[in-house]
């Protein structure tokens, strides 16, 4: 914020307009509750340096306002914020679960294995170039909710693999 409200001015002058850029964070309005930080504090909007706030804004909190009546805005505006609130946690929420659905696999089901390769330079290994994922085992049991045994279908060996650690295997379709 500081480099965009500077421009081409030099940047030991930065000091003295911390004042202007924090009356513009605290009087902007914000996407996730609908209202300003300082007027979901103190209940107004924070007063402009240099200009005849009071006339120019109505409710500028110089008015008497009775308690009851107060009282009644507030629980209406937090109502507001907060119904605001939960709606972008919700919409926040829902973009960033799109990747990140439940998936558990059935018992028979072919699954691959990520494989945690480490690079090793002696050997001329690179773990970037190697396959992310090991051959298709079947699930033959669940050891715990996140733990499965698996077997690999061609041979006799088996072993353990965590649940975040698979990915379903689909078979390749016959090219024509």
């Amino acid at each position: 914020i500081i480099a965009q409200y500077l421009g081409d001015e030099p940047q030991n002058t930065s000091d003295q307009l911390i004042p202007e850029i924090l009356l513009a964070v605290n009087s902007s309005v914000s996407d996730t509750t609908g209202f300003s930080s300082t007027f979901l504090v103190q209940g107004r909007e924070p007063r402009l340096p240099n200009t005849l706030y009071n006339e120019v804004t109505s409710d500028s909190g110089t008015t008497l306002i009775p308690p009851e009546k107060r009282s009644q805005r507030w629980h209406s505006i937090f109502k507001v914020s907060h119904d605001n609130a939960e709606r972008a946690i919700a919409e926040k929420g829902w973009h960033y679960n799109l990747r990140r659905r439940e998936w558990r696999p059935v018992l028979g089901a072919l699954v691959l294995v990520c494989r945690h390769a480490l690079s090793n330079a002696d050997e001329g290994f690179a773990a970037k170039l190697a396959a992310k994922y090991d051959r298709p085992y079947q699930v033959v049991k669940f050891l715990s909710p996140n733990k499965v045994r698996l077997k690999d279908p061609t041979t006799r060996p088996r072993r353990t693999a965590s649940i975040n650690n698979l990915k379903p295997y689909h078979q390749p379709t016959p090219a024509h």
